[in-house]
């Protein structure tokens, strides 16, 4: 599970969440955890509503097995639980479904407190059976791999095109610091930080790349939106990587930019180096 992150609001959290479900190879999962100012629904062209049986709604506009999950304002347990739900069932580990009436048998809790720890891994295997190491982190903590990549040596499963490629869940997480915006941060097991090349845009996704450290979530590296190039400084500024630069969008395709053929090229880039980032 990657969270898609960024302490400002319009930095482009929702249209990398897009963009990389539809840009990823093999079955994704884009979920909305902004219960607050959802959107991720509207820019899908799908339903508000939970899709029937809690798998989310099929992306129109994908060709692949990629999926939406709208946020839910009254999900039992919060979007803490529904996240976790959402990562037992993409492992195999319970017959549990994701919408905001899913409970699984030790009550309407779900699989515990914000504060569990990330055993269970993030991907199932063939035939939806747990991943084993799924999510396992590096030994020096700083990455997560997936059962493939544990044996390979390579970065985030993002791009593998055998057909036994686990599911890649992708969170659209809220703005700010507050409590909604870090619990995504607290279940995921690794965090893309997202900004535009703005400094207060750059200074706030500093503290959100601090907040994922703060709570043992690896920072995977950054994206810039509406920029063809990192400014000098960024990388130390956010403690990683800037993994891509998306540019700004044509004004012919100012209102849906993932129409725009530029746009949609850096997000296949932006998911080739996930792929390809080292564990190190």
């Amino acid at each position: 599970m990657l969270a898609i992150a960024g302490g400002k609001g319009g930095s482009g959290k929702t249209t990398t969440t897009l963009g990389l479900a539809r840009a990823i190879d093999g079955p994704t999962l884009a979920v909305d955890a902004d219960c607050d100012l959802p959107n991720l629904h509207a820019m899908a062209g799908v339903p508000r509503a939970a899709a029937p049986g809690g798998r989310g709604h099929a992306d129109p506009a994908s060709t692949d097995d990629t999926r939406i999950v709208p946020a839910s304002g009254d999900a039992p347990d919060g979007i803490g639980g529904r996240l976790r739900r959402l990562r037992e069932r993409e492992a195999g580990a319970s017959p549990v479904v994701v919408g905001d009436d899913a409970v699984d048998g030790r009550g309407r809790d779900g699989v515990g407190s914000d504060c569990d720890d990330r055993s269970g891994g993030v991907v199932s295997g063939p035939g939806g059976r747990s991943g084993g190491v799924a999510g396992e982190r590096d030994a020096g903590g700083r990455g997560f791999v997936s059962e493939r990549d544990s044996r390979s040596g390579g970065g985030f499963d993002a791009r593998s095109t055998d057909r036994d490629v686990p599911v890649t869940v992708l969170v659209d997480c809220p703005a700010g610091a507050g409590p909604d915006a870090t619990v995504p941060l607290r279940v995921a097991d690794g965090v893309l930080i997202v900004a535009t090349p703005c400094v207060a845009a750059l200074r706030d996704a500093a503290k959100t790349a601090a907040m994922a450290r703060a709570v043992g979530t690896p920072v995977v590296g950054g994206a810039l939106t509406r920029a063809r190039l990192a400014p000098p400084g960024v990388e130390d500024l956010l403690g990683c990587r800037i993994l891509g630069a998306v540019p700004p969008a044509a004004p012919s395709t100012a209102a849906d930019p993932l129409c725009d053929p530029a746009v949609r090229r850096a997000y296949d880039e932006l998911a080739d180096s996930l792929s390809e980032r080292p564990n190190t």
